[in-house]
């Protein structure tokens, strides 16, 4: 329970809505670390375990919903960013899927997920850093904190989402951050459970 204003609000007692605090609808967002200690690594894709259920009968009972997933995906590292990327359910058919990634806004891309045995893959992020500064004195955020003190955002000065694609770097480094975001969970409660990142060892 907590107190705003002369009103007494009583959190986490619904099961047909999720993070929305004070009837604003907040995202429900997770970050992991994927590190290989001293060695460098390029990322090829990554696969985690969601689960997502709708709850019914006060919530004694659910329903597993076959594919909702997280809509947003943001994968960093201290040197490089993609693009804000626009995760959407790919095709069965392969060839319908050709067409990716799609260019949604300035600063986004739409890109396919596929689920396979109670499994999400992503396999199509690249780097979108426009001046790194090797050779100049640049020296631009790529991924500002902004007023609020915790939420981050793709700061559009610092990328070139036009970049082609015989210059769309992999994500080469230590580590690297993904993150996965539900703008709106509504009714849906997302549990997520494993993640497991494929690498293949740098050969520079």
């Amino acid at each position: 329970m907590s107190v705003r204003g002369n009103s007494i609000w009583k959190h986490n007692e619904r099961y047909d809505s999720f993070c929305k605090f004070y009837n604003i609808d907040h995202p429900f967002e997770i970050e992991f670390l994927s590190s290989s200690g001293q060695q460098v690594e390029t990322v090829r894709n990554i696969e985690y375990i969601l689960e997502v259920f709708k709850y019914k009968n006060s919530g004694r009972d659910r329903f597993h919903v076959h594919h909702d997933n997280f809509d947003r995906l943001i994968v960093h590292n201290t040197e490089q960013i993609s693009p804000l990327l626009n995760l959407v359910y790919g095709n069965p058919n392969a060839e319908e899927n050709l067409g990716y990634p799609i260019k949604s806004t300035n600063i986004s891309y739409d890109i396919p997920f596929f689920k396979e045995e109670n499994k999400y893959r992503v396999n199509m992020f690249w780097d979108t850093v426009k001046n790194r500064g090797e050779f100049s004195n640049a020296e631009i955020h790529l991924f500002p904190t902004d007023g609020s003190g915790y939420k981050n955002v793709v700061n559009p000065v610092a990328i070139d989402i036009d970049k082609p694609e015989e210059q769309r770097k992999k994500f080469r480094h230590y580590w690297n951050k993904f993150r996965l975001t539900k703008t709106v969970s509504g009714s849906s409660k997302f549990i997520a459970k494993m993640v497991n990142i494929k690498k293949l060892v740098s050969l520079r």
